[in-house]
């Protein structure tokens, strides 16, 4: 028979104990309200502060600037006058270089979003950033993060009509954005510029330079190079050297030698 004298030391020390565990549960959520209220400081504060990591309202804000410039006399492009030489919009130019986004995937509102993203890989990737988001596509769905190389965008391609030609297997369709690299922006590697030769535009489809299969391009090749390429900040004074049309790819002058002549079309600068 256990007395009654034993049995309260049991209960206080019982008691004494729920007690120390309540006291413990106060101060880890006291501990928890004051770790969210930093947190969510942190946040806001962040938010106006670093639109590198606001990727979307540093879209907004980008193309909104572009987009309220006067258009330039041409209308060729939607790059207002205040950015031409932040951007360098060229019509009827396709550029090369080492690529960043592919452009199937990477879709924008038009040229102004294509520079103003590229400006934005300028500003974010190329140092490091592996993985950190510096872009929100308006006509894509996910965020577009830094890659793994040590060079930044320089050079922006746009395809402004709906389908683009070139020489490859793939359907080029309105919207594209292709973001590259060219180690010399002054003289960037120039794929096609201006209108294409009469010779190949003539030229039956087995002459072309590269084989494009009907179900990919059924139409005639166009008169002229359907994208938009421009250079990034490059300074007003320096002017780009696009050297002779084409004289860059490969197919050029090895198509010209057996169906030239070529000299029909061909711009300079």
């Amino acid at each position: 028979m256990v007395r009654r004298g034993s049995v309260a030391p049991e209960r206080a020390a019982a008691w004494a104990k729920l007690l120390r565990l309540s006291a413990s549960l106060v101060v880890l959520l006291a501990v928890a309200c004051l770790a969210y209220r930093y947190n969510a400081q942190v946040k806001t504060e962040s938010a106006s502060t670093n639109t590198v990591h606001e990727p979307n309202a540093q879209r907004k804000a980008a193309v909104d600037k572009w987009m309220t410039s006067s258009p330039r006399t041409s209308g060729e492009s939607t790059v207002g006058n205040a950015n031409f030489y932040q951007c360098r919009p060229e019509p009827h130019t396709g550029y090369g270089g080492e690529t960043f986004t592919w452009g199937l995937d990477f879709k924008v509102k038009d040229e102004g979003e294509c520079c103003a993203a590229c400006l934005a890989h300028a500003r974010t990737c190329g140092t490091g950033n592996e993985g950190t988001t510096f872009w929100h596509a308006s006509k894509q769905a996910g965020p577009t993060k830094c890659g793994r190389q040590h060079v930044a965008c320089n050079t922006w391609t746009y395809c402004p009509l709906e389908r683009c030609f070139s020489y490859d297997i793939h359907n080029h369709t309105q919207h594209e954005c292709w973001l590259k690299f060219n180690a010399d922006p002054a003289k960037p590697f120039v794929s096609s510029r201006g209108n294409y030769p009469l010779a190949l535009r003539q030229a039956n489809r087995e002459h072309w330079p590269y084989p494009v299969a009907e179900s990919t391009w059924p139409w005639e090749m166009p008169e002229s190079v359907s994208w938009t390429s421009g250079i990034i900040n490059l300074e007003p004074s320096v002017q780009v050297d696009h050297g002779e049309a084409f004289s860059m790819a490969g197919w050029y002058p090895h198509f010209c030698s057996k169906h030239g002549p070529c000299e029909e079309g061909i711009r300079k600068r």
